[in-house]
């Protein structure tokens, strides 16, 4: 991501939502792309297969870049924020740069 050799360890049940969010997006199935973008926000917040704070923040990476795509950018940037909050190491935190 974002071109620098970093490692992520996204929770695999975002991950797997996450996924399905840019399928959907990128065949063009509107409603399907919602579900599933409704679906990483559940996952999120019940805290599923999330073994740390630093699995969380990258959860929430993950949700903002899926809010960006739907062109809904202050909610992306909410969650950068929130992402930043609860996992501050800007420099392995990958939401600091997608704020600037």
């Amino acid at each position: 991501m974002e071109g620098r050799n970093i490692t992520h360890f996204f929770p695999s049940a975002a991950y797997a939502h996450f996924l399905s969010v840019l399928c959907h997006y990128h065949l063009n199935n509107v409603r399907q792309c919602q579900v599933s973008l409704q679906d990483l926000k559940l996952v999120i917040g019940e805290r599923y297969l999330m073994a740390d704070v630093r699995s969380t923040a990258e959860a929430y990476t993950l949700l903002g870049i899926a809010l960006q795509l739907f062109g809904d950018k202050e909610s992306a940037r909410q969650a950068f924020l929130k992402s930043l909050e609860i996992y501050p190491d800007e420099s392995n935190n990958s939401a600091a740069m997608r704020l600037l």
